[in-house]
């Protein structure tokens, strides 16, 4: 079988300045990409017909490309579960911006911690130990 691996995970964003303080605050992922997409091309790739800001984040282990619009996402099961260092930290520094932490237990009978999180536009991610 041929191995694959992630390029990127592009999401959706609402506004500037908190996508940013979202993903270079509280991840530390550094942008290393602005760019804006025309509203034909737009249309043609993902049906919306609007120009729209893209912002490139990378941390040389994830890449993240956020389209940035007005409006919000609806809530689902769609998640990205990032690997931090200290959980502990990581979900203070969230609840000191605002940001409402979900916790839950495992049912498998281990009752292991389940940690998620909504960005400022609703995306979700399952918070995890990193492992080397």
């Amino acid at each position: 079988m041929k191995q694959i691996k992630c390029n990127h995970i592009g999401i959706h964003c609402v506004g500037v300045k908190k996508t940013d303080l979202f993903f270079e605050k509280i991840l530390g992922m550094p942008k290393v990409r602005d760019y804006i997409i025309s509203s034909e091309l737009s249309e043609k790739l993902f049906g919306v017909d609007k120009e729209t800001i893209i912002h490139t984040f990378d941390n040389g282990k994830l890449r993240l490309e956020v389209f940035i619009s007005e409006s919000n996402n609806q809530k689902g099961y769609s998640h990205v579960s990032i690997e931090v260092e200290d959980i502990p930290s990581f979900l203070e520094n969230c609840k000191q911006v605002g940001l409402e932490v979900r916790h839950g237990k495992t049912e498998d009978g281990k009752n292991r911690d389940l940690w998620f999180v909504n960005d400022f536009s609703n995306n979700l991610y399952e918070i995890k130990e990193l492992w080397d």
